[in-house]
């Protein structure tokens, strides 16, 4: 039986249990604790649930990672702000440290930004050689890449080499399936139209992350194409 429960709906699911309640009027039931003190009660629980369910997996990635360390502990992540793929093959010697069962990468963003001639071609040719070194480094490991997430159409007027993110991740899926990694399409996130970005329409508040790390989560179990 699967050990590993979603932590999004593990928090929903003790919702009443992590908030202390007493009896009111006609036996009503109230909550004696502020609306401050439950939402970091239920945060502590997702964050708990998260590094129970990621305890034999990395992060790696840019700065849309190093927010995840508010849920996992910081040496399950790898994160540096304005990697590419190509610098994050300098990272292989880290992940072979601790020697995951499941690597999560979430790059390209910054490499739709490099100053090449093809920039999706330059990253998919670094990605691919990323896994190959991690597969060498962790013989068995099972490598799951994620698609790059969207920027506002604010951001898209002000570097509209960002229009290419469609693109990218059409690539990011092919190099995938010829590398024969799992692809992780994180497109669903943005299709309840919650307002989840940050101001600078690039990065994402933290109510982006558990619904990032519940995605996540559902391919624990999905074995490597």
């Amino acid at each position: 039986m699967k050990k590993k429960m979603g932590f999004i709906l593990l928090a929903g699911a003790m919702a009443c249990s992590i908030s202390a309640c007493s009896s009111g009027v006609n036996g009503s039931t109230v909550s004696t604790d502020t609306p401050g003190a439950v939402n970091d009660q239920q945060a502590s629980t997702e964050a708990n649930a998260a590094r129970s369910a990621f305890a034999s997996s990395m992060f790696v990635g840019d700065s849309f990672v190093e927010k995840i360390a508010k849920w996992l502990d910081k040496s399950q992540t790898i994160a540096n702000a304005g990697a590419t793929a190509q610098f994050a093959i300098e990272d292989v010697d880290q992940i072979a440290a601790r020697q995951p069962a499941h690597v999560f990468i979430m790059l390209g963003s910054n490499d739709l930004l490099m100053p090449v001639d093809d920039p999706i071609a330059n990253s998919m040719n670094h990605y691919a050689k990323l896994i190959d070194g991690i597969r060498k480094a962790v013989p068995n490991v099972n490598i799951h890449v994620l698609s790059v997430t969207p920027v506002t159409d604010q951001v898209l007027k002000e570097e509209p080499r960002y229009k290419q993110i469609p693109d990218y991740n059409r690539s990011l899926k092919q190099m995938a399936a010829h590398e024969k990694v799992d692809y992780i399409d994180l497109s669903s996130i943005f299709q309840t139209g919650a307002d989840l970005h940050t101001e600078d329409g690039v990065h994402f508040k933290d109510e982006f992350y558990p619904l990032f790390l519940q995605k996540a989560e559902a391919h624990l179990n999905t074995p490597e194409s």
